[in-house]
């Protein structure tokens, strides 16, 4: 009987131990788990603040070159203006020109001068 208590004993013993062993090991893997997920939080979230300097990098660029794009349409919309008031001019001169010859040419067909 007492052999019979012994080796009760002894296996509730061995059993727990083995019972430990196996929560100690499936902490250890949990964990491992943890940490495994929190350096790809960690490495996520570096990426996404790599993704979001790239991103900024490149809105700057686009506002830039929009800025240059908007300041070249308004100095050629001043060219354009003042070629537009050339033309204007040079049409008045042009006009002039014609009715002078014009005259010129009526008054020598019927001999003014």
């Amino acid at each position: 009987m007492a052999l019979m208590i012994f080796m009760a004993v002894t296996g509730a013993v061995t059993g727990g131990i083995s019972a430990a062993h196996t929560t100690c090991s499936n902490e250890q893997k949990t964990q491992q788990a943890i940490q495994a997920t929190q350096q790809f939080v960690a490495q996520s979230q570096k990426m996404f603040t790599n993704l979001q300097n790239i991103g900024s990098s490149e809105l700057d660029t686009l506002n830039n070159l929009s800025q240059e794009s908007l300041a070249a349409c308004d100095e050629l919309q001043s060219v354009h203006s003042a070629y537009i008031k050339q033309m204007q001019k040079l049409q008045i001169i042009a006009l002039f020109v014609i009715v002078i010859v014009f005259m010129l040419l009526l008054g020598k067909k019927l001999k003014f001068y």
